[in-house]
């Protein structure tokens, strides 16, 4: 009987340390960093997500040569660019080229009609409109929870003064976030990109546990996706006649 008892405190007592170990992976901040700098020719990107800071880091970088980066304590668990250099430089096989008939012309444009006319009859279901209103909401609660903090300056100006116009819009509707912390210029005259942006904040796991909960029972997500499974066109294949074929 002792034997059973201290089984199930041992069991017990690593349940115990499980679901503390989730709770507090749940209730730890994730804190990002985005460096943003250049011009339109020459840009350079440089993400990184930190748990615990010394604990585990993950790194990713744009400058000529992509990569990620994956740290815990001083070990590197990933690195895109080894995986890369141990690759062997065997070139893919080239998939064959689809010959191009009028037919087969016909079918993709009868199956691209059926598609989007599957995809309205899919977006004016009720269930789908509750997901999609419910999701813009939680969607701006999450960005609200986790607002950014952005500091530096951007420039924009493109070729058509009226798209300059719209980015300036988004700027000012987005206004509540960012409160003016960074320096915006839009520039009407010509096209140019001048950037030098650092974002940062933080979130918590459990946020986002609470919003995927929301969409799954209020949202009805399962009977959504369902709908979607149900209403997704099927893949034909293009039937040839002989049609002469145009290179």
């Amino acid at each position: 009987m002792s034997i059973v008892l201290l089984s199930l405190k041992i069991i017990g007592i690593i349940i115990a340390i499980c679901l503390a170990l989730i709770l507090l992976l749940l209730l730890i901040p994730i804190r990002y960093r985005i460096d943003v700098k250049g011009t339109k020719e020459d840009l350079h990107i440089a993400v990184l997500i930190s748990v615990l800071k010394p604990l585990i880091r993950v790194m990713y970088a744009q400058p000529t040569q992509p990569y990620l980066l994956v740290k815990i304590l001083m070990f590197t668990a990933f690195d895109s660019r080894k995986t890369v250099e141990e690759e062997p430089g065997e070139a893919p096989d080239a998939p064959p080229k689809e010959k191009f008939t009028f037919q087969v012309l016909c079918d993709k444009m009868r199956q691209g009609f059926e598609q989007i006319g599957q995809i309205r009859t899919f977006l004016s279901e009720e269930e789908v409109s509750t997901l999609i209103e419910l999701l813009k909401v939680e969607l701006w609660s999450l960005l609200c929870y986790a607002a950014p903090r952005i500091s530096g300056s951007l420039t924009y100006g493109n070729a058509d003064p009226a798209i300059t116009g719209e980015v300036l819009g988004v700027y000012s509707m987005l206004l509540p976030l960012h409160q003016r912390s960074f320096d915006f210029v839009a520039d009407f005259e010509q096209e140019r990109l001048d950037v030098d942006l650092c974002i940062r904040g933080r979130i918590r796991l459990i946020r986002l546990l609470f919003t995927a909960l929301n969409l799954l029972i209020r949202g009805k997500l399962l009977t959504v996706v369902s709908l979607w499974k149900q209403s997704a066109p099927q893949p034909q294949e293009p039937q040839d006649r002989g049609e002469e074929v145009y290179e």
